[in-house]
């Protein structure tokens, strides 16, 4: 009979321990609101003592139930856990598993369209829209690939859905600002564009019609402190012309911008100049500046595509770059000497550094090169399915492979990228036990060169990788290799 009683102890002891992570009981220890919160928008925070994380990744597309996959509190993989940093560091035990995580938000946030915003003492995130509607000819489908923003304490109670996207196109980008210390979701929902009130839920369409746009990141927030005010308040976008335009039916497109939370548009640049049409595209908003690019809309002659960059605070512009590249990194950090320079690859995979118009070389590569960001003078990129990162600020320096050899990374999209200042998280391939193979989260010290990938999670349920087999060296001595790298 005692010794039933102890197994009952332990049990409920376990599952208070469960209850703790993911209950309604909420979470204690938790970082103050005016703590400043390093990382917003990607699969990692940091904010005081605890690395919040997405778990892993799962594809939007396996939920298929309407009202019964990916319900709160059912989510392990892809959802947000926290773990205790000591000195910066993660911990972990002889096995490389954590030596503590919990559960903060079990529901979906690891998919395409994820990532996760720490606000003062709330947490906002996307998750998968599991309710069905109809398509263009009236059939019956699952709307997943909409997606619900929602709301919840960093303590993981008072979960809240404040709103949902309308558009079966993807949510291609989103953020949150505050404004007067009021948090605002902005999304690119289709071909519009988005703000969501983060008390309310209340939801305003800003822009129809829209053709490209970038959200100016506030990566590093501190609650009461890094509200945006002026010219920050103003989201730039490009779009077609309508019936209700001057210029319908006529060549090129319009550079407009709208404050959030409005919908009354300014336009900042028309595409029509004489019987000339320029096309406008936005590359980025970071530095104080819209960086976008301008060619000659015309289909007998090929014009180079210029990139201006126009403070938000003027109206000056000014030519920045020209000519023909396919990808861009706008570099950040305002105290480098190259602050407000561009890193631009080109179609023969050539890296360079451009200041004012001026290219320097700095790497001529042989496959596909996807930028990914910049920091601390170094780019990050991906070339055939490996990360690389290559300094700009060193002369004649080489890639260097970054990661841990063997590894199979999530890497078919820099989404799944997040350079994190330090740190850089990346997905990676896991065989569990039952035989199916998933991807988890990754940490990489991005200061260090030489640093390898390690685990950062959870398994669920059958997904933890066999443990391995000792082995015996030359000398006769046990050899066992790390559980979980």
């Amino acid at each position: 009979m005692k010794k039933f009683l102890k197994i009952m102890v332990a049990v409920l002891v376990c599952l208070a321990c469960f209850l703790t992570a993911c209950g309604p009981a909420g979470l204690g220890n938790n970082p103050a609101d005016n703590l400043t919160a390093l990382g917003n928008g990607g699969m990692a925070v940091v904010k005081g003592e605890y690395l919040y994380y997405v778990n892993g990744y799962q594809d939007y597309k396996e939920f298929t139930k309407a009202g019964e996959d990916n319900k709160f509190g059912t989510i392990t993989r892809s959802g947000i856990y926290r773990t205790k940093l000591v000195n910066g560091k993660v911990q972990r035990d002889e096995n490389g598993f954590l030596v503590e995580t919990e559960c903060v938000v079990p529901q979906s946030v690891g998919y395409e369209f994820g990532g996760f915003y720490i606000v003062g003492n709330y947490i906002y995130y996307l998750t998968p829209h599991m309710q069905n509607g109809y398509n263009a000819e009236g059939v019956k489908e699952l709307k997943n690939k909409r997606a619900d923003v929602c709301r919840i304490n960093i303590d993981g109670t008072g979960q809240k859905k404040l709103a949902s996207t309308t558009s079966d196109d993807s949510v291609k980008k989103w953020t949150v600002y505050t404004i007067d210390n009021k948090a605002f979701i902005v999304l690119q929902d289709g071909s519009s564009i988005i703000s969501v009130d983060g008390d309310n839920g209340n939801v305003i369409t800003m822009a129809e019609n829209v053709t490209s746009v970038d959200f100016a990141e506030v990566e590093d927030y501190t609650y009461k402190t890094d509200n945006i005010s002026g010219n920050q308040k103003y989201i730039y976008y490009t779009r077609e012309y309508t019936e209700d335009d001057a210029e319908t039916g006529k060549a090129g497109n319009k550079l407009c911008r709208v404050e959030i939370g409005k919908s009354d548009e300014e336009v900042v640049a028309t595409g029509l100049a004489g019987s000339i049409g320029y096309n406008y595209s936005i590359i980025e908003c970071a530095n104080g500046y819209v960086y976008y690019t301008k060619v000659v809309d015309t289909t007998t002659v090929t014009y180079a595509k210029e990139v201006y960059r126009k403070s938000i605070n003027n109206n000056a512009s000014e030519e920045y770059v020209s000519g023909e590249y396919s990808g861009y990194v706008i570099i950040k950090n305002n105290t480098s000497s190259v602050a407000n320079d561009v890193i631009a690859v080109d179609s023969n995979n050539y890296i360079f550094l451009i200041s004012n118009g001026v290219e320097k070389l700095l790497y001529r590569g042989e496959s596909a090169i996807k930028l990914i960001g910049e920091d601390n003078g170094n780019v990050y990129y991906i070339c055939n399915s490996k990360l690389y990162t290559l300094s700009f600020v060193d002369n004649d320096a080489e890639p260097v492979e970054i990661g841990r050899e063997g590894k199979t990374y999530k890497l078919d999209d820099v989404k799944y990228v997040d350079l994190d200042g330090r740190r850089l998280f990346v997905y990676s391939e896991y065989t569990g036990d039952d035989g199916t193979k998933n991807y988890y989260l990754n940490i990489i010290d991005a200061h260090d060169k030489n640093t390898e990938s390690d685990f950062v999670g959870k398994f669920e349920d059958g997904e933890t990788p066999k443990e391995p087999e000792t082995k015996t060296n030359d000398e006769g001595e046990d050899i066992t290799e790390i559980w979980v790298k």
